[in-house]
């Protein structure tokens, strides 16, 4: 399997402990996916991993949790995954209600008003009342909000999005 098969869910950001216990960085809208007895997998190295057991939540937060994997059993074994990214299958994503997307599903969008191309979404970035689509035109790279008055429509397996004349007015600015 290579990297395009998973989903980043979290990242190692230290260890907690001498028996191998693990600080979790949430990379995820689901913190649900870190329980007792869920399976995750470690990107150990590019496009190699290996699966780890939860054996028990140590403590949770807003941001993160401590954790500790069965198969890791002092901190010897823990100093290794540091900075290591958590991954799950694509195929274990959760699937979202109509007209919500990943932005996986939206970066690499060919964005068009009119039938005419506008650039590209180059990233998705998260604010505080919104997302904003970083969308580059060859020449410069232009900031929209994420929301239906901008945003006409997506297909998600063509890559296209078609923003509205509102959105045309905010780039044209």
């Amino acid at each position: 399997m290579s990297e395009t098969d998973f989903v980043y869910i979290g990242k190692v950001t230290g260890s907690f402990g001498v028996r191998g216990g693990l600080r979790v960085l949430y990379e995820t809208d689901f913190p649900e996916r870190f329980s007792e007895g869920g399976k995750v997998r470690l990107e150990l190295k590019k496009n190699l991993f290996k699966e780890f057991t939860i054996e028990k939540i140590l403590k949770k937060t807003d941001i993160g949790c401590t954790l500790k994997f069965k198969e890791i059993s002092s901190l010897t074994d823990a100093e290794p995954l540091m900075g290591k990214q958590i991954v799950i299958p694509l195929s274990e994503r959760k699937r979202l209600a109509s007209g919500e997307y990943y932005p996986d599903e939206i970066k690499g969008c060919i964005v068009e008003y009119e039938g005419r191309r506008i650039g590209v979404v180059n990233d998705v970035i998260e604010n505080s009342q919104y997302y904003l689509l970083e969308i580059d035109d060859g020449d410069e790279t232009k900031l929209v909000p994420f929301l239906e008055k901008f945003v006409l429509g997506i297909d998600k397996s063509g890559k296209k999005m078609v923003i509205t004349e509102l959105a045309m007015e905010l780039i044209a600015l």
